[in-house]
């Protein structure tokens, strides 16, 4: 649960600056370029690394189908994939809601265990961007459960001396061998905090990393009147590690609900093997500038797209799951792939199914929409469920959308 506070004094352990004579030009005293060391520059290849893994998760979200027969490619927003679509050759499929991704963090500070306490190693950004990350940091480790304290920090013995000024891991994503274990962030510090804009202002996120906890919080500072209220998430699966073929994390900044301020999706993703079902485990986080306000909504759904079939400018998930029902109208167990629509509300996800209609000709449909994971396409859609076993296995678990207007269209929001 989010929950809302006053931003605290900080406790944690900062690097001190070194003084300077201020007798001399600010020119004279400062100091020469220096030679990055190998460690340095591997440090450096694991923050790249990690930030491009953030914007690489999106790719799946990205994804773009043919055009519908009769359309040119430069006729309107990119489509769908067709077979992400449940009323293929029924209904057109609708374009894809998509934003630029940039995952790079305007701030950010590193930290590293020693004698148990977090000694920060690494900082980027001003005073108040870096306050925000030690707040968000010392505010997770109060969270964290007490057990027994994690190893203190040191390099690992398999990484290479010698870091070569290459983008080797850009260019195949080989996550095997010594070569890429400098790549990795947690070889280089215990934990680190990466600050964002959401208003270009006065708000403004924050995502918490402990990847020896394997744990991750977000944190919206810049809340209420005076500017001192923050709301944080639960724990997150760590937002961390390379990417690779089945799980990798991601992070995507859009303005989701169409109220002027940008919002940020955070989530691992998985895909499994067989029938390759891809999982997102995160949150969104939706705000408002002008009442100062934001909202972390908990997100967990799978084969999720993010489209925008209305196209009035906001977005809708779409997501499918696979589900199993015991005892079908035939007495026998049987799985089946339910589509939902969801939508956002009041900085939070809400199920369109009341109001969000599909319409093509005289073809009618509406979410949720049940499809039975058959091999034999004659059975895909034979009546195995009662309207009792409809309504339990197709529950989305996000509130009903909620109506401003009783004689608005249903077709619209």
């Amino acid at each position: 649960m989010a929950c809302l506070a006053a931003i605290q004094p900080l406790t944690l352990a900062t690097a001190a600056t070194p003084p300077q004579s201020a007798g001399e030009p600010i020119e004279a005293r400062s100091e020469a370029p220096r030679a990055k060391s190998d460690d340095e520059r591997w440090a450096e290849w694991a923050r790249l690394r990690h930030w491009t893994d953030l914007e690489r998760g999106c790719d799946t979200l990205k994804n773009t189908g043919e055009p519908e027969p009769g359309t040119s490619e430069t006729s309107g927003p990119p489509l769908l994939e067709a077979g992400n679509w449940p009323f293929e050759g029924k209904a057109p499929r609708p374009p894809l809601f998509l934003s630029p991704s940039d995952a790079t963090p305007d701030a950010y500070v590193e930290w590293r265990r020693r004698a148990g306490e977090l000694i920060e190693s690494h900082t980027r950004g001003d005073a108040g961007q870096l306050a925000d990350c030690r707040l968000a940091m010392e505010t997770m480790q109060k969270a964290l459960p007490s057990r027994e304290p994690p190893p203190d920090w040191t390099r690992s013995p398999a990484i290479p001396l010698v870091c070569e000024d290459g983008e080797g891991y850009l260019k195949n994503g080989d996550d095997f061998g010594n070569d890429h274990l400098g790549e990795h962030g947690e070889g280089w510090c215990s934990a680190w905090a990466d600050w964002y804009p959401i208003d270009g202002s006065r708000l403004r996120l924050v995502i918490a990393t402990d990847p020896v906890r394997s744990q991750s919080r977000a944190f919206v500072l810049g809340l209420g009147e005076d500017g001192n209220g923050l709301i944080t998430s639960g724990p997150l699966n760590a937002l961390m590690g390379p990417s690779c073929s089945s799980i990798s994390p991601l992070l995507m900044k859009a303005d989701f609900d169409a109220n002027g301020t940008p919002d940020y999706f955070l989530a691992d993703r998985g895909t499994s093997l067989g029938i390759a079902i891809t999982g997102y485990t995160g949150a969104f986080i939706l705000a408002d500038r002008t009442t100062r306000t934001a909202k972390i909504t908990p997100f967990e759904e799978y084969d999720i797209a993010l489209i925008d079939h209305d196209r009035n400018g906001r977005a809708e998930i779409l997501t499918r799951s696979l589900r199993r029902t015991d005892n079908c109208l035939d007495d026998r167990l049987h799985s089946f792939w339910v589509w939902n629509l969801l939508g956002f509300q009041d900085l939070g996800i809400v199920d369109l199914r009341s109001i969000d209609v599909i319409r093509h000709g005289t073809f009618t449909q509406r979410f949720p929409y049940i499809e039975w994971f058959s091999h034999d396409p004659a059975n895909r859609f034979r009546r195995l469920l009662s309207d009792e076993e409809r309504e339990a296995i197709a529950g989305s678990g996000f509130p009903l959308y909620r109506r401003r207007d009783a004689a608005a269209s249903t077709a619209t929001r």
